[in-house]
């Protein structure tokens, strides 16, 4: 009798890349975690966050809406080696290696659908990683950027949900995660019809949750 232990998949999914995969999407979301924990408590002692929220309160406006020069005021202008922007480049670099080696891995009877994973995460990292220039430059001189760095973010969020929608397709026939890769395909599918709204921390989680029983997949055995 064949039979098969959990998160068993069949021999045709290449079993150690999508582990290492899955370790790179679980990665990648605990380096965003692990830099909200540090801005935030970064910001409550040097008291920026204060400062913001003062701003915002006097001008009416939300924190986030802060004008580029008040935001420059309060935070000064930062160094070049601020790691926090670099960090969070990696994260998103992180997501984007997890996806195509996961992609890869799927096997070439869905190419397609691992291509458009694969080119999607590249997306999203490269919009992410010009996104952190764009606010380096907001904070160091108070230049006016207009709308690039909303559009910018909003085509990371965009393309993270696309490339977890894809990913998720390349990898059905392999049997692995389905009922999280169904999960997570759904919440893409929402990420991308919200990407106006939504932060861009979403596609990195649902990376994350996927990455779970990726990282946690065994080889089938004959019981």
């Amino acid at each position: 009798m064949s039979g098969t232990l959990p998160h068993d998949t069949p021999v045709s999914l290449d079993v150690p890349a999508a582990r290492r995969g899955g370790r790179f999407l679980l990665g990648s979301f605990l380096v965003f975690a692990a830099m909200i924990v540090v801005d935030l408590v970064r910001s409550t002692l040097d008291g920026s966050l204060a400062a913001e929220r003062t701003a915002a309160d006097q001008l009416g406006v939300d924190p986030n809406e802060l004008p580029p020069e008040v935001v420059a005021r309060i935070h000064g202008e930062p160094s070049l080696l601020d790691p926090m922007p670099y960090v969070l480049i990696a994260g998103a670099t992180a997501f984007a290696v997890g996806v195509t080696v996961v992609a890869r891995a799927s096997g070439p009877t869905r190419r397609r659908p691992g291509a458009v994973a694969a080119t999607a995460a590249v997306v999203c990292a490269v919009a992410w990683g010009a996104a952190q220039v764009v606010a380096l430059l907001v904070r160091s001189a108070g230049m006016a950027v207009g709308n690039v760095l909303p559009v910018l973010v909003t085509v990371t969020c965009a393309a993270g949900g696309v490339a977890l929608v894809a990913l998720v397709v390349a990898l059905r026939p392999s049997g692995v995660a389905r009922r999280t890769g169904t999960v997570v395909a759904g919440l893409g599918v929402v990420t991308v019809a919200a990407c106006f709204t939504l932060p861009p921390l979403v596609p990195f989680a649902l990376g994350a949750v996927l990455g779970v029983p990726l990282a946690a997949t065994r080889r089938s055995r004959t019981l």
